[in-house]
This record gives C-alpha cells, sequence and structure tokens, in this order.
C-alpha cells in the first residue's frame, strides 16, 4: 500500500512538471487574419426619465442618434458600473456616451454627466 501511494505521488508530481514544457507557444503563429475587436462609442444626450440603481439601469428619454439610425425614444439602458448614477436625478439633461463591442447593439452607457 505504502509502494503505491509513493509511485502514485511521484506520477503525479511527474506529470505537473511535464505539462507546462508540453504547452503550444503561440509566439510563431500569424494572428494577422484574426477579427479585430471593434470598440465603437457613440455620444447621445437626453433627460432622465428614471433609475434602477439596484439593477445598473438608467431609463432616457433620448435625442435622435444618428450613427444608429435611432430617433428620439425613451428606453432603459444598462450602466457600465453602477457608480456612474451617483448624483444623477430624475429629470436631469444629460450628455452620455453608449459602447458597442463588434456588432452588438449599444446598450451599455460607459459615460454620464449632467447638462447644465
Amino acid at each position: 500500500m505504502q509502494k503505491s501511494l509513493s509511485i502514485t505521488i511521484l506520477l503525479l508530481i511527474s506529470l505537473m512538471l511535464a505539462s507546462p514544457s508540453n504547452a503550444t507557444s503561440m509566439e510563431n503563429m500569424d494572428h494577422s487574419t484574426m477579427p479585430k475587436l471593434v470598440v465603437q462609442t457613440i455620444k447621445g444626450s437626453g433627460i432622465i426619465k428614471g433609475i434602477k440603481e439596484k439593477e445598473g439601469i438608467i431609463i432616457l428619454a433620448h435625442q435622435p442618434i444618428k450613427e444608429l439610425n435611432w430617433p428620439a425614444m425613451t428606453m432603459g439602458f444598462k450602466v457600465a458600473h453602477r457608480s456612474l448614477l451617483k448624483g444623477l436625478e430624475i429629470g436631469h439633461q444629460v450628455a452620455f456616451e453608449l459602447q458597442a463591442e463588434g456588432t452588438s447593439m449599444p446598450t451599455t452607457v460607459s459615460a454620464i454627466k449632467p447638462v447644465r
């Protein structure tokens, strides 16, 4: 029993030490054909109609957003960080930025500030 336990431990140690040396290196691989991640920032303005702090959502009545071919409408957006909601109140006029990655619809507010 003691002998088989020792052999098992030695086998496991040798496997652990051998694994990194068998890992495939990526330094010689051509990554030029991989699609690039496109991050797009779109600016907008509007009025705060609601804040759902626990859910991290802000409801905005925004002006038309030409880059997205969106008419003026009221809709809810996730915020990138709940801290963006601090100091904001319903009725505030705001300037905001939406962030989209790749082909996804930009529904996340990455920046927002009241406009005076």
